[in-house]
């Protein structure tokens, strides 16, 4: 599980706490993992089996290996895009991002409509509205293929 601008690292804390009782039933392949660029004093506490790497979102197959992610998410991490940072944001999505993550992998985060242009028929996913719209919507993008990134 893969967490796109991590913050405090709150979110990841709680899933920690929630998965240990798999863990203690023998599921051991769970890891989570936060990526931002900002540092934050909060991560020092965070539990020893929390991975954070600080770096770019952009430089994510440097960090983990191709399709080995099944779920990322991003709360609130991309909700400051706006379109002109659209095509950046596609480029995420069909690079680094599409590289980690598994086929049928899932990456949801809150949609604003400046993301419009980037999602539009974007290619090796499939786009679904999870939460309705209103006060927060929320999309999921599940990998139906690996597709080699537009230049």
């Amino acid at each position: 599980i893969l967490e796109l601008g991590i913050g405090s690292g709150v979110t990841l804390q709680d899933l920690d706490f929630k998965i240990q009782g798999l863990k203690d039933q023998g599921i051991t392949n769970i890891q989570l993992i936060g990526i931002a660029n900002q540092y934050s004093p909060h991560w020092n506490n965070l539990s020893k089996d929390i991975t954070i790497i600080y770096d770019d979102w952009k430089y994510l197959d440097q960090y983990l290996e191709k399709e080995s992610v099944d779920f990322i998410y991003s709360h609130f991490g991309l909700h400051n895009v706006t379109e002109q940072m659209g095509k950046e944001l596609r480029n995420y999505l069909t690079g680094p991002l599409q590289s980690i993550l598994k086929l049928d992998g899932q990456l949801v985060f809150n949609y604003r409509a400046t993301m419009r242009e980037a999602l539009r028929d974007l290619e090796g996913y499939k786009v679904e509205r999870i939460l309705p719209q209103g006060v927060q919507e929320v999309i999921s993008l599940t990998k139906v293929s690996s597709v080699s990134p537009s230049t």
